[in-house]
């Protein structure tokens, strides 16, 4: 469901607008985390985190299978997943 929304907002605004749109959200809920401690403000923060990172992998993916060609793009999105994984 997140994907989708991220495919649209890709289409209307750019994958280099929504990777440093969500990464700024990322940096700053993880700057308010350890300044609310408050369990409920944590739950909401870890949300937004949590939609966020769906974003960056959604339009990384995204941009990988713009850039790459076709027959090099399962050895890139590969290489994706590894690095990804280490």
């Amino acid at each position: 469901m997140g994907s989708t929304l991220v495919g649209q907002a890709i289409g209307k605004y750019g994958i280099k607008h929504v990777l440093g749109t969500e990464l700024f959200i990322i940096a700053l809920s993880m700057f308010l985390l350890p300044l609310w401690v408050v369990v409920k403000a944590w739950f909401l923060l870890r949300i937004i985190m949590g939609i966020g990172f769906v974003a960056i992998f959604a339009a990384v993916e995204t941009l990988i299978n713009r850039i790459s060609m076709a027959e090099n793009r399962e050895k890139n999105l590969g290489l994706y997943g590894f690095v990804f994984s280490s």
